[in-house]
């Protein structure tokens, strides 16, 4: 379009921002928006670990399993919810840690208060529920020591079910705190340089972040470039 308007046209890279509602939200689709997303695949990777995670909550209320998958199973989830108290824990501290700091200055508004009030509450509620899910497990686990009879299989089986809305609740919950709330929208457009004729400025990419260093914009534009090199458009530089 660009090209068509202006053929001999110079063309510079445009960036402008505005802020964004913070705020982490997942559809009833699964579908996550809210989060940072600088293009590197490291939103891409956290969401596939989440995914596989509520995988193995499904497969592991599978009543069809023999004892010995289930005793493995049962074993890595222990391992992975301890993985999780470690993590829940620092974040807690950290948590407490800002609170405090914000609440023994006098300048801090009533909302920032509520928010970091709420952070500690969250993490406090997670921790809760981990150990609560891992004793399940464990308790389950040892029930199906070598020689458990087929009626403990199934009350362990049973239990489990019982318990995977709740697992997946948590997990949700557990992978809000993991990811990253988007609190700008970077916004870059192509603009011709004398500006004299439509498109004036056309966007191109919307990147969801919280602060962009020079050499973040830098990669961001590298994209760019190569793409309207290709398309025969004349780049003469950018600026935010």
């Amino acid at each position: 379009m660009l090209k068509q308007a202006n053929p001999d046209g110079r063309f510079w890279i445009k960036i402008d921002g505005t802020d964004v509602k913070t705020a982490l939200m997942e559809s009833m689709r699964g579908k996550w928006n809210g989060d940072v997303d600088l293009g590197d695949g490291a939103l891409q990777e956290l969401r596939k670990k989440y995914d596989e995670r509520q995988k193995d909550i499904t497969a592991l209320a599978d009543k069809e399993q023999s004892r010995e998958n289930l005793v493995y199973k049962l074993s890595g989830c222990i391992e992975t919810i301890s993985d999780d108290v470690t993590f829940l824990n620092k974040g807690f501290t950290a948590a407490v840690k800002k609170y405090k700091e914000k609440y023994s200055s006098a300048s801090t508004p009533v909302t920032t208060l509520k928010d970091c009030n709420w952070d500690v509450v969250e993490y406090q509620t997670l921790l809760e529920d981990a150990q609560a899910i891992r004793s399940i497990c464990g308790k389950c686990k040892k029930e199906l020591a070598i020689g458990c009879s087929e009626h403990q299989l199934k009350t362990c089986k049973a239990l489990l079910r019982d318990s995977t809305p709740k697992v997946k609740a948590y997990t949700r919950d557990l992978f809000k705190k993991k990811r990253a709330a988007a609190g700008h929208v970077e916004v870059i457009m192509i603009s011709n340089e004398k500006r004299n004729c439509k498109p004036y400025a056309l966007p191109v990419k919307f990147v969801p972040c919280q602060t962009l260093k020079d050499e973040q914009v830098r990669d961001l534009n590298q994209e760019i470039k190569q793409s309207m090199a290709k398309n025969g458009l004349k780049v003469v530089g950018w600026f935010l």
